[in-house]
């Protein structure tokens, strides 16, 4: 069997023979004539006076002292042109600083939370941690730009020790707070005017004393009396404090 004179394979699909008489197969053959056509090429060059030069398939930065034209003049790399600007710095953005965004506050008569509506006069309460129950009327409510909620409370203070319920007639207005407090802590319970507790204060109620039937029985019959146009000496006149 016929064995390739370069690879010594014995199979192959077409075999070749050299200008030696050598026999080869079909890609052995393929590299012997490309090896001649570069042999050749290198050759034509070299009487020519030039030679080969390799080059890579990288692509290698240009060296600092390549040189370059400027209006007209050559100049080197590494010399900076003033007013000539590179291609990067050109589409280089300047860095800017994020804004500094304040926490305004803004004040409001009524808020939703929760899907409640609180209004300014609500009756809230709020449970601290050992589960004790405190009842306090909303005075203001108040909302900044990351719809942070919070309400500022006057407290109730009750009249009977640990009321399980709220009842407005066993309850007086108490200090005011000044710090704010956020919606999450306050639980609605009742509507009610933002004046009803301070008017209990500034118009305190009428106190009921037993009525005076002598009094009265003199009274009645002075006035159906035609003959007597004064009334009693009691009625008329005041008594003086002791």
């Amino acid at each position: 069997m016929p064995q390739c004179a370069d690879c010594f394979v014995d199979t192959c699909q077409m075999w070749r023979k050299t200008t030696r008489g050598l026999t080869v197969c079909n890609v052995c053959h393929l590299k012997r004539v490309q090896a001649e056509q570069t042999a050749s090429v290198a050759a034509r060059l070299k009487e020519k006076g030039k030679e080969t030069i390799r080059q890579s398939s990288r692509k290698s930065k240009p060296s600092s002292k390549a040189a370059k034209l400027v209006n007209g003049k050559i100049l080197d790399r590494a010399t900076k042109v003033p007013g000539l600007k590179n291609r990067k710095a050109l589409l280089k953005k300047k860095p800017s600083k994020s804004p500094v965004v304040t926490s305004a506050v803004v004040t409001a008569s009524s808020i939703y939370h929760k899907g409640l509506l609180f209004k300014e006069g609500d009756v809230v309460s709020v449970t601290d941690i050992s589960g004790k129950r405190y009842f306090a009327q909303i005075r203001g409510l108040l909302q900044d730009v990351f719809l942070n909620k919070s309400a500022v409370l006057s407290w109730l203070l009750p009249t009977v020790p640990n009321p399980t319920r709220f009842d407005p007639a066993i309850f007086l207005p108490g200090p005011d707070e000044d710090t704010p407090r956020p919606m999450e802590c306050l639980e609605f319970v009742s509507r009610a005017p933002t004046n009803s507790f301070r008017l209990r204060t500034s118009y305190p109620p009428y106190q009921r004393t037993k009525p005076d039937l002598n009094s009265l029985l003199s009274v009645a019959e002075g006035l159906l009396d035609p003959a007597n146009t004064e009334l009693p000496g009691d009625v008329n006149t005041i008594d003086e404090p002791n």
